[in-house]
Formats: structure tokens, sequence, C-alpha cells
């Protein structure tokens, strides 16, 4: 059984297709403009989000690839909210007049906006389009006169970091709720080849760039994204499993989001099964809660905090990129060396 009755988050990648090509995504994603593979039923999904929010489920993330290349997606978001759950979505998809009424209808009060830099030439070398900051004037434009509210998520390199005041006017001059920098994370399979160490910005270089933004901008609200601090054995490390159930475009429920080409981390399928079966799953919970066996040869293996890492999540994709395997040190503490 999990420790809450039900996930706080319902957490669906609505498709895994996407136009742009983000060289700093993780979600090896799909080329295209159709979600194709998004095959989860609308009333299907009802009747889940029906049943989570009975549970005491607060809300839904909705990301992909690209969500609203699900042409039906505004809909299903007014679904949540009819139901008063929270709808958290992210994008890069340019949002017209139409849309951002259909968002408004939808009931949904703000959107955040996936935009790195307001410079073509950088946003050409980042994502592959050098109109996507056109694009952007174009999408804020849309929502404010819909009466949509938005933020902007931003991954922060020194490339962008270079032209950050301009996006930090744009933000601040079209109200924006805020603007989070994202730093630059490595990814296993990049779309494209490119030195991933060119992208890097030191925590403290990062600290410093948000310390100068909230001097310079004091009206708006500007945050550095921070992961689960590492080392450490309490609070949540990993949150799916712990407070979060994670599926797939067409309802299977995964262990992971940066990692579903794995299908050995599946779990059940949400077109059989409801969210608490899903979530008090034993056959699924046993991917989740690893046995010590499991990681036998492993630093873990002998650790005197190896429950407590098993209760705050354990991040696989973090023990697969350092170690090359599942079982594995996935935080800095004193046992997680290489042997």
């Amino acid at each position: 059984m999990r420790p809450l009755p039900a996930p706080r988050i319902l957490h669906w990648s609505v498709t895994e297709v996407c136009p742009r090509r983000c060289v700093y995504c993780f979600a090896n994603p799909r080329h295209g403009s159709r979600a194709s593979d998004s095959t989860l039923p609308r009333d299907r999904l009802q009747t889940l989000f029906a049943e989570a929010r009975a549970l005491g489920t607060e809300g839904v993330l909705l990301s992909g690839s690209e969500p609203l290349l699900r042409p039906d997606l505004p809909e299903i978001i007014g679904d949540a909210r009819h139901l008063g759950l929270e709808v958290l979505l992210t994008t890069k998809h340019p949002i017209s007049a139409n849309l951002a009424h259909r968002l408004r209808d939808a009931a949904l009060p703000s959107i955040a906006l996936s935009v790195d830099t307001l410079d073509a030439g950088i946003s050409a070398s980042l994502i592959g389009s050098s109109s996507y900051p056109e694009q952007v004037r174009s999408t804020v434009a849309s929502l404010r006169n819909a009466g949509v509210g938005f933020s902007i998520q931003a991954v922060l390199t020194p490339q962008t970091a270079a032209h950050l005041d301009a996006l930090l006017y744009f933000a601040s001059k079209n109200d924006a709720a805020g603007i989070q920098l994202v730093p630059f994370e490595p990814v296993m399979s990049p779309i494209a080849p490119f030195d991933q160490g060119e992208l890097h910005v030191a925590r403290e270089v990062a600290d410093d760039i948000v310390a100068k933004a909230q001097t310079n901008f004091p009206g708006l609200r500007v945050t550095l994204f921070d992961k689960a601090a590492q080392g450490e054995c309490s609070g949540v490390h990993c949150d799916i499993g712990a407070t979060k159930l994670f599926f797939t475009p067409s309802g299977r429920v995964h262990r992971c989001y940066k990692l579903t080409d794995d299908h050995s981390l599946n779990g059940p399928s949400l077109t059989e099964v409801g969210i608490a079966e899903a979530w008090h799953g034993q056959a699924f919970g046993a991917t989740l809660l690893p046995s010590r066996d499991d990681y036998a040869g492993s630093a873990c293996g002998t650790c005197g905090n190896f429950g407590s890492c098993n209760r705050s999540g354990r991040c696989i994709f973090e023990a697969k990129s350092r170690f090359g395997c599942y079982a594995a040190p996935d935080r800095s503490c004193a046992s997680a060396v290489a042997e």
C-alpha cells in the first residue's frame, strides 16, 4: 500500500510527439505535428479524474513532448477543472486567439510558456526555430486578450543568460506571473550532437543570475528551479509513487517520465484499472520500492539508509546516468561512489 490513499498529482504525458528540436529535451520525442499516440479516450479520462478527485487527488500535470498537439486538450482540461482539480500545463505550442479562448472557457487560470530566449539566433540553435520568439509574442497577446494568465519557464545556459534581460523585460512588461529559470541538465539521448558542457551553468553562477534579476526587476517573481536536495534521505527525492502517478499517452502507468522507452518499467494500463488499483497494486509497487537484494553488489546494498532512500523515492534516471544501471546510488552521499 502506498502511504497516501491516492496520488496528489496525476502526471499525464499527453503525447511523445513534438515539432520542436530542443537540444536539452530528455523526452527523446518523435518529430511531428500530430499526437497520434495520444489514444487515452476523453471519456475514460473523465472517469479517472472523477475517481482521483473523490480519493483526494489535487491536480493534473500535463506534459509531453508537446501536449497541445492533442486537439481536444482544452476540453479535457475543462473536465478536470469542473471537478475542482488544478491543472498545470507547460507548452511551446503557438496559441491563437481561438485556442486562448478555448483555454479560458476551460477555466484554466494560467499556463506556463517554455521560452528560453527572445534572440532568434540562440532560439534556432537551442530549439531549432528562429521564428519561435515571434510566436511567443503572438501567443502572449492571445492569452492576455482572452484573460488567461501566463508564466515563463526558461532553460538557463550561458547562451540564454547573456540575453536574459530582454526576456525578463518582456515578462515584466506583459504582466507574467513569474519566470522560473531551470539550469540545463545533461540528457542521455540528445536530439543533435553537441557539447553538453557548453550548456552547463554552475549553481553559484545561477544563484547570482537570479539575485541580479530580482534586483533589476523587483516587480517580477524570478525563481530558480531546485531539484530535491542531494544527499538527504528525508522528504521526497523522486515524487513518482510517493505523491504522483505518472502515465503515458496511451494510459500506461510508468516508473519514470524520462525513461518511457524502457517497457520493463511499465505498470498497469489505466484503460483496464482505476486510480486506486494502479496506485496500490503490489506488482508495480515492487518497481517503486525495490528490495535490498536488487542492489546487491552496489553501494546501496549495504547502506544503512537504504530504507529511508526507498521511502523518499529513488531517481533511477540519475542512477542510470551516473552508473549505467538502475540499482545504484541516485544521490550524493558517503556511499554514492563508483566501485
